[in-house]
């Protein structure tokens, strides 16, 4: 027989170094790679955890955006604004860029705006809050139809403009 020599009356298969390495190696490297993705995994980066939020503020605005930097097409995410009242106003207009509207599948707004109003560029939003309240949420549920990026606008009526990009992926 080619290759595998006798041996005390025995038959040795042979031993081949270079393969044993190779295979070592590649089967250290699937270890690595599975707990990269494990890892991944707990920290959120392909679903809830901590890296699945992201916060983009505006203190000139008194606005804040709560969103999720990944979103799945044809599933609920949800944006949240958070405001700040520091004058005697009862109501706030907030403006919603149309990506927000309509790429990003607007599905339902918590709680109910006062008024909306459409507007050639987005949608309007007069929201009821207490008087110098230091902090009203705003939820907006999404499913957005698109893939890819998706960048995003609001302001509050007279402030600076606050964006944001969501990335959609299948």
């Amino acid at each position: 027989m080619q290759g595998a020599d006798k041996v005390n009356d025995e038959l040795e298969v042979g031993y081949d170094e270079t393969f044993e390495r190779r295979w070592s190696h590649a089967e250290r490297s699937g270890y690595v790679v599975m707990l990269v993705l494990v890892a991944a995994g707990i920290a959120g980066l392909f679903g809830r955890g901590p890296f699945s939020h992201r916060t983009v503020s505006s203190p000139a605005s008194g606005l804040a955006v709560d969103f999720e930097p990944v979103a799945r097409s044809q599933c609920d995410t949800q944006v949240t604004f958070h405001i700040k009242n520091d004058t005697a106003a009862t109501t706030i207009d907030l403006f919603l860029d149309n990506h927000l509207v309509e790429p990003m599948g607007l599905h339902q707004v918590l709680p109910q705006p006062v008024v909306s109003q459409t507007a050639p560029d987005g949608l309007r939003l007069s929201i009821a809050v207490p008087a110098y309240s230091h902090d009203t949420e705003l939820r907006v549920m999404l499913m957005p139809d698109v893939i890819g990026p998706v960048h995003m606008v609001a302001h509050l009526q007279g402030h600076p403009v606050l964006r944001w990009t969501q990335f959609v992926v299948p």
